[in-house]
């Protein structure tokens, strides 16, 4: 039986364990500021009554996002909140905190990442 030298095994575990990984894909972006306004026109069309705003400022360190030009009538606190990014899918879920000056704090978990000025949020 032949003995492989242990310079060639630490080589070939060197190569094997230290091949490069595949970089993460890109986060999905925001809409644009039209892609916004098609996106919350057509959510209304689905349900006139759903309250449809863009997220106007995030506070990542404490999971807080405000939600801006949407009605804020009959909301409460605990309300869920779906925010969509330019593709149109679910990227994070937040529930209301509190209504300060016409805009809708939320608390959010991030599901494929946290959310951006200019991503769209909506409640059903």
């Amino acid at each position: 039986m032949k003995s492989i030298p242990l310079a060639t095994l630490m080589t070939a575990a060197l190569v094997c364990g230290c091949a490069s990984k595949k970089p993460a894909p890109p986060l999905p972006p925001p809409p644009t500021a039209m892609q916004a306004e098609e996106l919350k026109a057509s959510l209304l069309e689905l349900d006139k009554n759903a309250k449809v705003g863009t997220i106007s400022a995030v506070l990542a360190e404490e999971s807080m996002a405000m939600i801006a030009d949407a009605d804020v009538a009959g909301l409460m606190k605990g309300d869920i909140f779906s925010i969509v990014d330019g593709s149109k899918s679910v990227i994070a879920n937040g529930s209301v905190v509190d209504v300060i000056d016409g805009k809708i704090a939320i608390r959010y978990e991030a599901t494929v990442r946290a959310p951006m000025a200019g991503d769209v949020a909506v409640k059903f």
